[in-house]
């Protein structure tokens, strides 16, 4: 269904603003990665720009149909935004975690300190860990598992909290949060001083931008994009959600990696 008074609405701002609010609302329970490390942006510490290292734009850029970002009346429909900044969020999350993996992943290969658990993760496991960081001069305050160790952690009395607020009761400590993603390898955890491990440095922050598409670009988008070829154009806008960022593993050792014995 098209509704051709559409091309001659402007793009609302509230609407937009409305994305981008649910969109950063929802990244506070989905990103694993911000929980994990201390986030830094880059113009409050010119300094990390000058450690080198890759900066990765990460996000989404789609044609979606312009109706939801513009105020009108279309007959008996209505057409809410409320949805679509969590479902984008879902999505960046989890490249966002992924990203994080595969830092992770190279720590384990390289320098990463073990300590092999048998069939199910269990709180001695991480309280041994949690001892070694402290001979370190480290503060643990939290662990990252994979989703079965998560599940399985709730048979101890020691675990505790509900949704995100989860944590691990430590016999003279503080307790330790615990988050897991689905994105952590089954088998693999890891106990960690996150406050001192590394930085999430921002460039620039999650936004929206929602604009026309241009007369011009129709026949470079039509062929890059043939599925909207017989589509009007004129009824579609192009939606970019995006953010710069760059892991900094500060002090590697700061971390240590529980795994399955195989």
């Amino acid at each position: 269904m098209t509704y051709a008074s559409v091309k001659n609405l402007p793009i609302s701002p509230r609407r937009q603003l409305e994305v981008k609010s649910e969109l950063l609302e929802s990244m506070k329970t989905y990103s694993v990665i911000r929980r994990v490390l201390r986030v830094v942006h880059l113009a409050q510490d010119p300094i990390r720009g000058t450690r080198g290292g890759e900066f990765h734009k990460i996000g989404v850029s789609s044609i979606t149909d312009k109706i939801w970002f513009v105020d009108g009346s279309f007959g008996e429909h209505y057409f809410a935004v409320g949805g679509i900044g969590t479902s984008y969020a879902l999505g960046i999350a989890k490249t966002e975690t992924e990203y994080l993996m595969s830092n992770l992943s190279n720590l384990d290969r390289e320098s990463g300190t073990k300590i092999p658990y048998d069939e199910i993760l269990n709180p001695g496991v991480i309280y041994e860990a949690a001892d070694l960081l402290r001979q370190k001069r480290f503060d643990p305050n939290m662990v990252l598992t994979n989703v079965k160790d998560h599940v399985e952690l709730w048979r101890y009395p020691e675990y505790g909290g509900r949704g995100r607020e989860t944590h691990i009761a430590v016999p003279g400590h503080m307790p330790l949060i615990v988050d897991f993603a689905p994105e952590v390898p089954e088998g693999t955890s890891y106990v960690m001083d996150s406050r001192r491990f590394g930085v999430l440095v921002i460039k620039r922050d999650l936004d929206v931008f929602v604009s026309e598409i241009m007369e011009g670009e129709k026949t470079k988008l039509l062929a890059e994009l043939p599925e909207l070829r017989g589509q009007p154009l004129e009824e579609k806008v192009r939606l970019l959600i995006e953010e710069v960022l760059r892991i900094d593993i500060d002090e590697p050792s700061a971390a240590i990696i529980l795994t399955k014995k195989q």
